[in-house]
């Protein structure tokens, strides 16, 4: 109201049609249905106050003059550079003048979600929706960037918009999501609000061009022209505590009492393994999973107990203050009637990646064939259960690389690397020596573009070299096929030569993280052994997800239903526990 008077004020003295200007400016948006002195008129709920305004590099600067109130100092906001104007013009995105379009899942994935902006005309229009943004961004990955933004017909709701290629990877999150969310079989997946693809980027206003800027300048869309493929829009609640992979310097290295630290870690351990029982009942495997792809997000729930049920056993505690969500499923893959497991590519970032996606058989008709199955995920939570410990897996200290993550902190031989890209470039070589029959160059080919790569050697011997040191060195005894893969052969070699020199190296039992202190500090040792079942190196040794739940380890949170008092509903979530067939 103030800065509307203060325009009036400044037009009436500086012109002498200012009275006209007014009553004609008035006029205009009385016609509109638009009341200046009530802002909810303009399709908003709320406004920001004048402080949250003015900490901004948004914040209006008409009327701020000599003898106008305000609670900070003027001087604390660096003038504007152009009259201030209505905010419904600078936010606001009509998805619908943007050609936003909502094609049939069914018919994307007959296509195995391919489509160009060619097609874009022939698929049926998106709903009508008006987002608003003030171009904060989120984070960015792989395959998009991540924008806050609103609804303007749910302005309480935050939410978050990824912007990515409209390709197969986008289509595969899009389907994931959606049968995540028909389905509900756990609580910690994020709500799919809204998706649509469209040809076209934001509009140019003065919050949404800086949108568009930062996508047209992201690693990701450097070619995209040349793959003509449409912009996808994801719209998804935003998650507001942080990663799992934070946790520790989040919430146990700020002062939180121990009591409470523990409380928090066994419902975040017991939703993780929830959610991996819950994952492929739903069809879903997810491939990726990681502790900065598990978010964390305060807890909106009038319940105060959290039922689970698996198979017949019920499980409750108390509502958490916070909970993980399972985020990011460009990689995932939807499970149908017949469909197999078997991939060609590795998917999982290397530091939360299985054994079965490294060691693979020399031979096309080798035993140990590249299948991701839910063991291959399961794999992958254990290690983000100990990155929530232990702290982020990328932190460096004092040149220190890796220190948190339990192989990655074992330095391996030189020769190791050496011997790993050695291997590549045999297989690469492999690929195109045409005296070699056709499944076997198809195969040397798979390894080397999807598996075994020159540029993850270095890496990937710390990691090989860390594993064996704390999880001992595998052989076909506990898993079938393994010393027949080329990996295997390689650490035999480089295991040889340390011997011969006196040098450091595994041992058949391995460490199996005794000397991480800090994992005895928050968890207990039936949770440790738990964590190592998980970290098996042969899949089919590792438990299900649901013989864990029913395990001692979460004995505290089961109930039987008699326990139950008169009106609580349950179970809110549940599970069968069955396992699935691996193709």
């Amino acid at each position: 109201v103030c800065a509307v008077a203060s325009f009036c004020v400044f037009v009436s003295t500086t012109t002498s049609k200012g009275s006209l200007c007014c009553w004609f400016v008035s006029k205009i948006y009385h016609n509109m249905g638009i009341n200046l002195l009530n802002p909810s008129s303009l399709g908003y709920l709320e406004f920001p106050n004048v402080s949250t305004m003015e900490s901004t590099s948004y914040g209006c600067t008409l009327g701020k003059r000599k003898g106008f109130a305000f609670s900070r100092k003027p001087l604390a906001l660096p003038p504007a550079k152009q009259q201030c104007s209505s905010s419904l013009i600078d936010e606001e995105w009509h998805i619908a003048y943007s050609n936003a379009r909502k094609p049939n899942l069914d018919v994307i994935r007959s296509r195995n979600g391919k489509i160009t902006v060619s097609n874009i005309s022939l698929m049926p229009l998106a709903k009508a929706k008006i987002y608003r943004t003030y171009g904060f961004q989120e984070g960015e990955g792989t395959y998009g960037s991540v924008f806050r933004v609103i609804d303007s017909a749910f302005p309480d709701r935050e939410l978050v918009m990824k912007i990515s290629l409209a390709n197969s990877n986008f289509f595969a999150e899009v389907s994931a999501l959606h049968a995540l969310n028909h389905e509900r079989k756990t609580p910690n997946i994020p709500t799919l609000h809204d998706w649509f693809i469209s040809d076209q980027l934001p509009p140019d206003n003065r919050y949404w061009s800086s949108v568009s800027e930062k996508i047209r300048n992201a690693p990701q869309f450097k070619n995209l022209f040349k793959t003509k493929s449409p912009f996808g829009y994801l719209v998804l609640e935003k998650a507001n505590a942080g990663s799992l992979s934070n946790f520790s310097q989040n919430h146990i290295s700020n002062g939180t009492p121990p009591q409470e630290i523990w409380k928090m870690i066994d419902t975040i351990l017991f939703q993780l393994v929830f959610t991996a029982a819950a994952l492929p009942e739903s069809a879903i495997i997810h491939r990726d999973i990681g502790g900065s792809n598990i978010m964390l997000t305060a807890v909106d729930d009038p319940n105060r107990w959290w039922y689970f049920r698996v198979g017949k056993q019920l499980f409750r505690f108390l509502r958490p203050t916070v909970k993980p969500v399972l985020i990011d499923y460009g990689s995932a893959h939807i499970l149908e009637v017949g469909s197999s497991m078997k991939t060609d590519f590795r998917f999982t970032t290397l530091r939360y990646r299985a054994p079965e996606m490294i060691f693979l058989s020399s031979s096309p008709s080798g035993l140990l064939q590249p299948v991701f199955a839910p063991p291959t995920d399961l794999f992958s939570i254990a290690l983000s259960i100990l990155e929530m410990i232990l702290g982020d897996f990328t932190a460096h200290s004092r040149g220190n690389k890796y220190q948190n993550h339990p192989f990655l902190r074992h330095d391996p031989p030189p020769l190791l690397a050496m011997k790993l890209k050695e291997l590549s470039q045999k297989l690469k070589t492999d690929e195109n020596d045409l005296s070699l029959d056709y499944v076997h160059r198809t195969w040397a080919g798979t390894l080397h573009s999807g598996f075994i790569t020159v540029d993850e050697g270095v890496l990937m011997a710390r990691y090989i070299w860390g594993m064996y040191i704390e999880l001992g060195i595998p052989n076909n005894r506990k898993w079938p096929g393994v010393e027949e893969t080329s990996i295997w052969q390689v650490m035999n070699d480089v295991i040889a030569s340390q011997k011969r020199r006196n040098l450091y190296y595994p041992t058949e039992e391995g460490l199996l993280l005794r000397d991480c202190d800090r994992l005895r500090n928050f968890l207990s040792e039936q949770q440790i052994s738990c964590i190592l079942s998980m970290l098996r190196y042969n899949p089919k040794h590792r438990p299900s997800p649901a013989s864990l739940l029913k395990s001692e380890i979460f004995e505290e949170f089961r109930i039987f239903e008699h326990e139950i008092g008169e009106g609580d509903i349950f179970p809110c979530w549940s599970v069968s526990g069955n396992p699935i067939s691996i193709c």
